[in-house]
């Protein structure tokens, strides 16, 4: 065609490069002619849209943050709201994208009304975005609106909704709302000022408990949790926190989700609540439904100090590492954790020594204190009595949870007979086993040591002085040649100690991380022994008891120590309870 417009002189005067030129200029023009008349003309909005969008492109990307992604609730909305990085779901896909200083606008479409609208939105904290919106303009309307134009069509005193992030744990409360506190309340024109009523923060900082007294006008008695959820400052010193608040009727996000505006001034605090999850209508800490005075309350001031056999090892577990105790700096302070199967841990008490009633004689190897402690969402008095068995092993004793410090230690508090946590450092070095030898002990049916023979030998402090040795022992020919595949169990000795002639050792199975304590005692000639797991009990004798057929000194040649071997031949048992049916859980 094109040889055709041009005469042969032309053609011939026409090299190579001037043929791509004019091949360009006309690839140019048709791209430039409309390529899907029926899709303009069935939706003719589409391409107001697509204009919009393009010229956004030139100022932003046009998404939301990536921080805002996830489910949201507002009141007043059944279903979660689903935020992501180009829509929020009833609200519209983003066609326009405008930021500013302290808030972003959006020109947002939605499909199911069949209309733009403005949203003017911000983030005060991470779990929380507050908008306000325009009117949705129908998109027939002509001509296409412009971000400006329908953002400028919000009031001023239009409402500012709110959005709360769902699924996310709770944040550490504002200071303050951390402590002790006094409180009186006031519901409308009604007032409770007498009785005083009370709050205190939960053990893990992210909560607190209030308890409402009841008054002439308020005869209702009540006791809320609130959870720290946001915190955000509204300036000149006011603040408002999100929480969410629990109580025996509260169920839904409608009922918990609850506003609290504050302002702290002389050591008093002044919050109003809001009335409903939506926040509005919150413009003062001192008007409102539900309007409060907190004042704080002084914890108890430290008066003694955990003695050095417990604080230089900082961290200490019990004997199925389920329970962490933690000293502080300086040693006034100890927390209580428990620890779960990936070690992950939960503050169960917060304690604060105030006060030891022991002898300085008796310090070197025990101490009994008062101490105070806060326990889930309430706080109280305890007495706390230690025992040091060795450098690497202590024992605590708890009493109950008592109102007054006077009476902590007091028999309506505390009993001797509480049987006593054994607690090991958390990093344990291996030290010496006592008690040195080969034992030769029938096996118990369900010890998980011998699958056929009946005998199991124990070895304590021969191939290395720090370790102990259980080994399926064949009594006959027929069952060696399948013992040969038995794994023993091997033990590291952490430390041991005596009390009133009986004699403990904790030790800790290789490749896990509980402890079994070692009991043995001696009479008229016969030892008894026998291995627990997860505790040191005070009794020995429970379960099963097996009699030692045959006892042997270590052999010099393969000892790992130098002990020496008693006398006499002794008579043990060995009470596989908890290594039998515990061990090997």
């Amino acid at each position: 065609m094109l040889g055709l417009l041009l005469s042969d002189a032309v053609r011939r005067r026409i090299h190579f490069g001037g043929l791509l030129v004019v091949l360009q200029v006309l690839l140019a023009c048709a791209s430039a002619l409309p390529t899907d008349f029926t899709a303009t003309e069935r939706f003719p909005h589409r391409q107001r849209i697509q204009r919009i969008h393009r010229g956004a492109e030139t100022d932003h990307d046009g998404g939301f943050p990536a921080a805002w992604s996830g489910l949201w609730f507002q009141s007043g909305i059944s279903d979660s709201i689903t935020v992501n990085a180009t829509a929020i779901l009833g609200k519209g896909e983003i066609v326009q994208h405008k930021g500013e200083k302290e808030v972003d606008k959006y020109l947002l479409l939605d499909r199911t009304e069949n209309c733009h609208r403005c949203i003017s939105i911000f983030s005060p904290h991470s779990n929380v975005l507050r908008y306000k919106e325009s009117y949705c303009m129908p998109v027939e309307d002509e001509p296409a609106p412009k971000l400006d134009d329908l953002c400028g069509t919000i009031p001023g005193d239009a409402p500012l909704f709110s959005m709360f992030r769902l699924n996310t744990p709770a944040i550490p409360c504002p200071k303050a709302f951390t402590g002790r506190f006094s409180f009186t309340y006031a519901q409308q024109d009604r007032q409770c000022r007498n009785p005083v009523s009370t709050a205190e923060s939960c053990v893990a900082g992210t909560d607190m408990m209030m308890w409402y007294k009841s008054c002439p006008d308020l005869t209702e008695e009540r006791k809320v949790r609130l959870e720290c959820q946001a915190n955000f400052n509204l300036g000149n010193g006011v603040e408002l926190l999100v929480g969410r608040t629990f109580h025996h009727v509260a169920t839904s996000h409608e009922e918990t989700y609850r506003c609290f505006i504050y302002e702290t001034r002389n050591g008093v605090t002044a919050i109003s609540q809001s009335t409903d999850a939506s926040c509005l209508s919150l413009y003062s800490p001192y008007e409102g439904s539900l309007t409060m005075k907190m004042t704080q309350v002084d914890d108890p001031i430290p008066q003694c100090v955990f003695p050095t056999w417990l604080t230089k090892i900082r961290q200490w577990h019990d004997m199925a590492s389920t329970v962490r105790h933690v000293f502080g700096s300086p040693e006034t302070s100890m927390k209580q954790y428990s620890l779960n199967a990936t070690m992950n841990k939960e503050l169960l008490l917060d304690v604060t020594c105030l006060r030891s009633d022991l002898p300085d004689e008796t310090s070197k190897s025990a101490f009994r204190a008062v101490v105070f402690v806060i326990r889930g969402c309430s706080s109280g008095y305890m007495c706390l009595n230690w025992r040091r068995r060795s450098e690497q092993v202590v024992q605590l004793q708890q009493g109950r949870l008592s109102p007054s410090a006077d009476i902590a230690c007091s028999d309506a508090y505390w009993n001797n007979q509480t049987d006593w946590t054994t607690l090991v450092s958390a990093a344990p070095e291996a030290v010496q086993c006592p008690f040195p030898g080969q034992y030769l002990v029938p096996t118990p049916q369900s010890s998980p040591v011998s699958k056929c023979g009946d005998m199991t030998k124990v070895t304590i402090g021969c191939h290395r002085s720090t370790a102990i040795q259980f080994v399926a022992h064949p009594d006959d020919v027929a069952c060696s040649a399948e013992l040969e595949n038995s794994k023993p169990m091997h033990f590291t000795c952490h430390g041991h100690w005596m009390d009133n002639k009986v004699g403990y050792f904790v030790a800790s199975e290789r490749y896990k991380d509980t402890k079994h304590c070692f009991v043995y005692e001696e009479h008229n000639g016969v030892r008894i022994l026998s291995s627990i797991p997860h505790r040191c009990p005070s009794s020995l004798y429970s379960g099963e008891q097996f009699n030692v057929t045959e006892f042997n000194e270590c052999d010099p040649n393969t000892s790992g120590t130098s002990h020496s071997a008693a006398a006499a031949v002794w008579l043990l048992s060995l009470l596989l309870v908890g290594l039998s049916l515990c061990g090997r859980r």
